[in-house]
């Protein structure tokens, strides 16, 4: 209802037709994509909040870059969340 009232206000107050707010195709994607994005973002926070970060800091003083670290430790160390986040997104689709 209320994508619709957008696309009317729009198109009436300055004669653009945003087909994004009309009932269709991108709405629904729209609307799935932002109730998974929450889901995706809820898991791979939870397995970030127990990351230590000292271990980022200990490959920083071994020599390691900005990009290895994140690279070689985090992501690894987030890889189930992403792949577990990945099969909810999936699911849910």
């Amino acid at each position: 209802l209320l994508s619709n009232t957008l696309g009317t206000y729009f198109e009436t107050s300055w004669n653009i037709d945003v087909e994004l707010f009309r009932p269709g195709f991108w709405l629904v994607v729209l609307g799935q994509f932002s109730f998974i994005a929450t889901l995706v973002t809820l898991v791979v926070s939870a397995r970030l909040r127990k990351f230590d970060r000292t271990l980022e800091e200990a490959a920083l003083n071994l020599g390691a870059n900005r990009f290895e670290v994140i690279w070689h430790i985090t992501l690894k160390f987030l890889r189930p969340a992403i792949i577990g986040a990945g099969a909810i997104a999936f699911l849910m689709s």
